[in-house]
């Protein structure tokens, strides 16, 4: 189903499938299965596939993706936290991610 912007919520569920080891190879090599119809799933979450809000929050509201998709954001640039690189301690090496912008050379 092709993704149309608008004030009306698209909903889908993410879902979890119990999978054959062969299923699982193409699943993970190609990003898609096929399953038969009356394959059981479970449903851990349904939520809006253009805001990404919980069905329970947004919905009895219009799609907020109509006006922005500012809440998809992580704050303002000057106050978001920086990101934590998982295979060193960011503080301890002196990362730039972890302090202060750091000042480029003239010519670089």
């Amino acid at each position: 189903m092709p993704r149309i912007i608008s004030e009306q919520h698209q909903w889908v569920g993410a879902i979890t499938v119990d999978l054959q080891p062969h299923l699982a190879r193409r699943g993970n090599s190609r990003g898609t299965i096929r399953i038969p119809a009356d394959t059981p799933v479970e449903v851990l979450e349904v939520y809006c596939a253009m805001c990404k809000r919980p069905f329970d929050d947004v919905a009895d509201k219009p799609c907020s993706a109509a006006s922005g998709t500012e809440h998809l954001r992580g704050g303002p640039l000057g106050e978001r936290k920086k990101r934590i690189h998982a295979h060193h301690d960011c503080e301890q090496v002196g990362c730039v991610t972890a302090g202060a912008p750091v000042e480029v050379a003239a010519g670089m």
